[in-house]
């Protein structure tokens, strides 16, 4: 026996409270889901919880439900927990391009390690939407983990009472370390002078800023003029401009370490002032078209130029050259330039705004050949000085 203390909610005899809240599926059929707690205090906060799953169609019943159904109710629960619109981005980049096609009409409650194991298989298969390239290890161990991540806020959910993706058959295996291609400095030279001659203008201060101060292309595409002094050719690094899909938009970095100061070699300051005059001239040409924004690199009229859209251009003048590099080969051509000339790894680590030094060093310890023969050579030093 139970009694009713609240509509919705019984006090059962058995000890706590039992929670029933009704809901229409999309097949019109209404059901009930029920819940047990302990307290009534338990009771009513799961009774809201219930009620707000129902009325954003969370609780569609597992047999009606679709794995595409749920993706999208989770992908408006990451919306209200305010994830970052670019990752926001990124996960419905990987469900409507790789996850929904494979196994979006599957029903949730049937979903089984077989189907993300198909799914995996099925990526081997797949090309870069944009390259044509295969997909790389890292692309599809990042697909892999989307889809673990959805379905374990189904098992919180009460949807699914396990993570098929949890299994070890269905899991995307280890991801190769992806080669890192950088250029000389003679191709570094080239590149430069191709972007100056053929533009468009804005691509060669993207190429100037991207290989002579390690920036990450977001944080390159949000400097303001006000972040440069001049006289002491200081570059203050403190924001990015980050696509949600829908518009553009400034964000801070995502650590204290990545807001950080940095000074532009005398070269790069001379080019850069070249180029300021060379940008006034096409805002007076642009006239009421131009929004001022105070951005170094634009899209033309004064507003911020998508970063998906720049990456393109930089890689037809690249393929042009014949040169195997993406945009963000120039900030590893960068920190891989300053280590071979002999830089400290503490010091390269600051200027890419990395968190640790034993991070830059994980990544670019190819870019160090010779260290250990230095090594020897300076202790050969030390003990021919001991020696005397």
């Amino acid at each position: 026996m139970s009694r009713a203390v609240a509509p919705g909610i019984r006090e059962r005899d058995s000890g706590g409270f039992q929670v029933r809240v009704s809901y229409t599926d999309p097949a019109g059929k209404v059901r009930t889901v029920t819940a047990t707690c302990p307290t009534i205090t338990d009771a009513r906060k799961k009774q809201r919880e219930l009620k707000a799953r129902a009325d954003r169609g969370q609780l569609v019943g597992t047999s009606r439900q679709t794995v595409k159904t749920w993706l999208a109710a989770w992908i408006v629960d990451c919306e209200e927990r305010d994830l970052a619109p670019y990752t926001l981005k990124g996960y419905r980049g990987v469900i409507d391009r790789y996850i929904v096609p494979i196994i979006g009409n599957v029903e949730l409650g049937a979903l089984n390690a077989e189907h993300v194991r198909l799914l995996m298989r099925d990526l081997k298969k797949r090309k870069h939407h944009r390259t044509g390239e295969p997909l790389s290890d890292r692309t599809r161990q990042h697909v892999y983990r989307v889809l673990h991540t959805a379905l374990e806020a189904a098992v919180d959910a009460e949807l699914i009472p396990a993570n098929p993706a949890r299994k070890k058959r269905a899991k995307a295996g280890k991801v190769k370390a992806a080669t890192m291609h950088t250029l000389t400095a003679a191709q570094l030279g080239q590149l430069l002078e191709k972007t100056r001659e053929t533009g468009p203008d804005q691509l060669y201060a993207v190429v100037l800023l991207g290989a002579t101060l390690g920036l990450r292309r977001g944080e390159l595409l949000a400097l303001r003029w006000s972040d440069v002094d001049p006289k002491t050719r200081s570059v203050r690094v403190e924001r990015a401009v980050v696509s949600t899909g829908h518009a553009l938009i400034f964000r801070e970095p995502k650590t204290e370490k990545s807001r950080r100061t940095l000074t532009m070699p005398s070269s790069t300051a001379r080019e850069l002032k070249a180029y300021m005059v060379r940008q006034k001239a096409r805002r007076l040409e642009a006239g009421p078209l131009w929004h001022d924004e105070d951005l170094i690199v634009d899209n033309g009229f004064g507003r911020p130029w998508n970063p998906d859209t720049v990456s393109g251009a930089f890689t037809a003048v690249a393929r042009e050259l014949e040169l195997p590099i993406t945009l963000h080969g120039l900030r590893h051509t960068f920190a891989s330039l300053l280590l071979a000339a002999g830089e400290s790894v503490p010091t390269v680590a600051a200027m890419l705004g990395h968190s640790t030094p034993m991070l830059t060093l994980n990544v670019y310890a190819h870019a160090m050949p010779d260290a250990n023969r230095l090594a020897a050579d300076r202790f050969d030093v030390l003990m021919k000085a001991a020696r005397a």
